[in-house]
């Protein structure tokens, strides 16, 4: 596999990686998603999937080809589109980068 396709993560995987407490960062690809309404629709669709504690924002601002969020002023337009889709606040937190930071801190205790 080479380019993203490499770097993918599928049901089967991230299951299991949640599970274990574990994040599944969700790229912001614009040939997946043409704006951020439909970014915030998949990250909903994962959040239900795996719960809020275990999603993240795939950002890499600077390794993509092209995003839909470009800059970080896009960054902070996604509470509100979060919001919008009835995520609450401390759920919304967690998914825009507090996950990671759980798992950092957890990481570095070891």
């Amino acid at each position: 596999l080479g380019g993203t396709a490499a770097r993918a993560i599928y049901a089967p995987l991230a299951r299991p990686l949640a599970a274990r407490g574990g994040v599944i960062g969700l790229w912001p690809l614009w040939y997946s998603y043409a704006n951020l309404d439909l970014y915030a629709d998949e990250l909903m669709r994962m959040v239900d999937a795996y719960g809020a504690l275990h999603v993240g924002i795939g950002s890499d601002m600077f390794g993509l080809p092209r995003s839909v969020i470009p800059s970080y002023a896009e960054f902070a337009e996604l509470p509100g589109h979060l919001a919008r889709r009835g995520l609450k606040e401390a759920d919304t937190d967690a998914v825009l980068g507090g996950n990671y930071l759980r798992v950092l801190r957890q990481a570095m205790t070891v």
